[in-house]
């Protein structure tokens, strides 16, 4: 079996970055899903590590980022499309995120980016409104408070290795 490569792609900016320290824990080719843990490509005050569940399927991800001492922090959500070339996937990230905060806020990003993206060509009228409608639908999600990514895969993720809590 070959090696899965994740790679994220982003429209703004635009770029392509192989998720080289994302651990995948868990795929499943046919559900279209992935589950991955990860610390930060770039050093964040705020994130010290989180894991990931990619439903392929149904153009999401779901993370779940934890803070420097290792408490939750947020569920953030991308709204995203993939393909797979080879060992590669390739996930697009399609501009419009929607997140929970620890204290049980819901809010839905980067609609503006969305809509640069659309005027620019980067992004058809019909990813557009893909994202939009599942932007709505991740928004009621995340409004109930039983949800939690990967719960339904009786996923229980720990903290990277490399992961060191800051007291």
């Amino acid at each position: 079996m070959e090696k899965t490569i994740l790679v994220r792609k982003r429209l703004i900016p635009d770029e392509e970055c192989i998720l080289r320290g994302d651990e995948i824990l868990y795929i499943d080719d046919n559900m279209g899903v992935i589950i991955t843990r990860w610390i930060p490509i770039k050093r964040r005050s705020d994130i010290g590590w989180g894991f990931s569940v990619y439903k392929l399927a149904e153009g999401v991800k779901q993370s779940v980022f934890y803070d420097k001492k290792g408490n939750f922090s947020k569920i953030y959500c991308d709204i995203i499309k993939s393909e797979r070339r080879g060992e590669r996937i390739i996930v697009t990230d399609l501009l419009v995120d929607v997140v929970r905060t620890r204290e049980g806020g819901v809010a839905v990003l980067d609609e503006d980016e969305l809509a640069v993206a659309l005027g620019k060509g980067l992004i058809t009228a019909q990813e557009s409104a893909f994202a939009t409608e599942k932007a709505a639908e991740l928004e009621k999600l995340l409004r109930d408070d039983s949800f939690f990514p990967g719960k339904e895969f009786g996923a229980v993720i720990f903290p990277p290795a490399s992961f060191r809590r800051e007291c």
